[in-house]
Parts: structure tokens; C-alpha cells; sequence
């Protein structure tokens, strides 16, 4: 996937090189788990918070947070990486024409948390934030937050019991769980009900790879996400396809999507082999 538009030199910064793309407002996803936690008080953007806990998740759309935690970090020395990266982030000038966050980020204090999207790309050095309440507004990380944040996040471990927790569709080196919220998800894509799917496989030195389908009744969104394998890509490649095709085989039955369009020449072939 490409930018569409540059309105702001950061967006350079944040999308890095044309390998990075930036996904039009226009796809953005319809249907997602995820909920938004927000409460009654919510700091005003830019503002220090005294917080006591920072919950991480995978970003799945933009305006809610995903309800799946990544990670949790509750040590002070963690929390002040957190604070320091929203105290010290500049405003950005202009309209923001960007792709999906990659993490959702609750810093929690007492009765009061504030929700942001967070924008860590791999390859880049300059980060972003935006609060989920108020996504046209962003503002750009240091490139000392955005190095310490990228640190803590991708040290975090998340296990096949997390990821069978939080509902994700587990493939354990052929091991499988949660394997009913997938065939769930097939009937409903068959008969047009809104779902999501997560489809979590792990690799043998136990990094997860992630599959997001997103159907919104009509067209599922597929989003292939290897960023968190020490040998993985970058890039988050997104499809959308229109049907999932099944067929028999001596080991189970294979499930790929079909009808694709958008990033399909990026992304790699879904495919699931299911006992």
C-alpha cells in the first residue's frame, strides 16, 4: 500500500521510504473486537500523566482501542518512557493522510486513562502519536522516544496462552485453539454478518505472526503482519477479497481467500490448514 497524499514533511518521516505505505481514510476497516475504554476524564493532548500502568495492543482501527492486550508494563522506569514520549512530542501542522496505527496505547491513572494511536515503524526514526478521540490531530515522537518505545514493545513476549486469552485463533506448530471462532467467522462471512478474526501462528523460535481478517459485510480486509518475527518484514501488507474458498485434503480442510484486491501483490497468500 502507498500514500495517496504527503500533506506534512513528518509524514516522510513516519512512512520513511515508498516501501512503507500510508492507507487511504477510505479503508479503513468497518469491523473489529476491539472496544474503546475511555473514560470521563481524559488529560488534554500533550500533557504530562502520573500514570500507573500502560497497556499495549495491536491496533486494529482507527477511533477505538483494541481490547486484545499485547503487553502490559506497570514498573515506573517503563511508565516514564510512556510519558516522557507524549511530554515531548511536537504538534503537527496540517492535515494527516496516514496509514493504520500499530499499537493502541492506555496510560491509566486512578479513575482517569488516556487512549493515543501509536505509529512505530520499524524502519522508521521519527514516531507519532494521535489520541484516539482526535485522530486528525498528530504529533511527532523524538527520535529518542521513538527508539526507547520501540525497545519496550518489542521486547514484550506474547504467548500462545495470551494470544489463546485474548481469543486469537492459535496455530502452535500445528497445535490448534480457539479453532471454533475461525469456522464462526467462515459462516458469517457466507452469510454477510459483520466479524473479525485473528489468526495467530508461531514461528519455532516462538515469535507470533499475525493474521487480521476484518469482515464489514461486505469485504474482508486481510492484513499480514510479521513485525514481530526477528526475521520478519517491515511491512504490513493489506488486502481486500470479496469470499473464502474451501477444499478437502488428506490432512483437513484448506481455507484461502479469494476475489483480492489492493496490496495482493505484497501480500502473502492466505492460506489455513485446519484438521
Amino acid at each position: 500500500m502507498f500514500m495517496t497524499k504527503i500533506r506534512t514533511a513528518l509524514l516522510l518521516a513516519v512512512c520513511l521510504t515508498a516501501a512503507v505505505g500510508c492507507t487511504p481514510k477510505s479503508e479503513q476497516p468497518a469491523a473489529s473486537t476491539g472496544s474503546n475504554n475511555e473514560l470521563a476524564t481524559t488529560p488534554n493532548a500533550g500533557e504530562r500523566v502520573a500514570a500507573e500502568q500502560v497497556t499495549v495492543s495491536r491496533s486494529l482501527q482507527f477511533g477505538k482501542v483494541n481490547a486484545a492486550v499485547y503487553g502490559v508494563f506497570k514498573q515506573s522506569a517503563d511508565i516514564k518512557v510512556f510519558e516522557e514520549a507524549i511530554k515531548t512530542a511536537g504538534k503537527i501542522e496540517g492535515i494527516l493522510d496516514i496509514s493504520k496505527p500499530d499499537y493502541d496505547i492506555v496510560i491509566a491513572s486512578g479513575r482517569s486513562q488516556r487512549s493515543v494511536h501509536l505509529w512505530l515503524h520499524p524502519k522508521s526514526e521519527i514516531g507519532m502519536y494521535t489520541e484516539v478521540s482526535d485522530t486528525g490531530t498528530g504529533y511527532r515522537l523524538t527520535a529518542s522516544s521513538t527508539e526507547k518505545l520501540k525497545k519496550l514493545i518489542m521486547e514484550q513476549r506474547y504467548s500462545s496462552d495470551l494470544a489463546e486469552k485474548n481469543g486469537d485463533v492459535v496455530n502452535l506448530h500445528g497445535k490448534w485453539s480457539n479453532a471454533s471462532k475461525w469456522k464462526q467467522f467462515v459462516n458469517h462471512v457466507k452469510d454477510g454478518t459483520m466479524d473479525a478474526v485473528h489468526v495467530t501462528s508461531y514461528t519455532i523460535e516462538g515469535d507470533p505472526i499475525f493474521q487480521d481478517l476484518l469482515f464489514d459485510g461486505e469485504k474482508i480486509e486481510y492484513t499480514f503482519d510479521n513485525t514481530h518475527d526477528a526475521f520478519g518484514s517491515p511491512i504490513k501488507p493489506v488486502s481486500f477479497c470479496s469470499a473464502i474458498e474451501t477444499s478437502k485434503t488428506a490432512e483437513g480442510t484448506e481455507y484461502r481467500l479469494a476475489g483480492c484486491s489492493g496490496g495482493e501483490s505484497e501480500n502473502p497468500t492466505f492460506s489455513l490448514l485446519m484438521p
